[in-house]
């Protein structure tokens, strides 16, 4: 994300198509094992599965900065002034 409510999509790496952004959103992840993206923000969150389409999830109130995948726990970690963990997106 470019801070600026972008989101871009590219199937090799080097084309990429701008999509329209969940809004309010800090920051993006996406975890490969699920083939899903995530996005969080101040008590909010949405995945995708392709980067285009975005459905709202519920997440515990706080603002979340940053959301990450882990390999090793095989979850999402979404952090802030909180933390919150999903392992399902």
């Amino acid at each position: 994300t470019s801070g600026n409510d972008e989101v871009s999509t590219s199937s090799n790496g080097t084309d990429w198509t701008p999509q329209t952004a969940p809004t309010f959103y800090n920051d993006l992840a996406y975890s490969p094992t699920l083939n899903l993206w995530v996005a969080v923000g101040a008590s909010v969150a949405a995945s995708s599965p392709d980067g285009t389409t975005w459905t709202s999830r519920t997440i515990p109130a706080g603002t979340y900065k940053c959301v990450v995948w882990s390999n090793a726990l095989s979850a999402f970690i979404a952090t802030g002034k909180k933390c919150a963990i999903s392992t399902n997106g």
